[in-house]
């Protein structure tokens, strides 16, 4: 009984000993601790968890970026690069001049995306049952829904003047 005692022990004091050594031994093949992080680097990007928050963003007079709203397009590109007053205004305007180019590619995207959606549903619905197929079609109404509620806003959103 003592023997397997103090066996135990020293099984026991010599895998303490070893975990006290590996702990201590920075030649590990365990991951180097991540680094220190400022507020600016931290991933997620301008906004995100972490980031640069709009009001980093602004420009050197600490007026919001081209857009009509803080994050709108080019609103990053004008905080990042510091603009000035003027040169926020010409990006605006070089933006406001893409708007239709802009446009017209995502609704090619999107009908080329549509296309793409409807052949995988045209493949998968036979393979499904019959109540996954009624919660895909409720899916694909929510979506529609969704979408006609966008473009009646981005409607009333244009209808207004500015």
């Amino acid at each position: 009984m003592k023997r397997t005692l103090l066996t135990l022990i020293a099984v026991g004091g010599l895998a303490g000993a070893a975990a006290l050594i590996a702990a201590d031994n920075p030649d590990q093949d365990s991951p180097p601790p991540p680094p220190k992080l400022e507020k600016g680097d931290r991933p997620g990007g301008p906004g995100g968890p972490g980031g640069k928050g709009p009001r980093e963003f602004r420009g050197r007079d600490g007026e919001r970026g081209p857009g009509d709203r803080e994050g709108g397009p080019g609103f990053r590109l004008a905080g990042a690069l510091d603009l000035t007053k003027e040169q926020r205004e010409k990006l605006k305007t070089i933006l406001d001049g893409q708007k239709d180019k802009i446009k017209a590619i995502r609704e090619e995207a999107r009908q080329k995306m549509d296309a793409v959606m409807a052949d995988v549903e045209s493949q998968l619905r036979p393979s499904l049952t019959t109540e996954q197929q009624k919660v895909l079609d409720d899916l694909k109404s929510l979506e529609k829904s969704r979408e006609a509620l966008k473009d009646q806003k981005q409607e009333q959103k244009a209808g207004k003047p500015e």
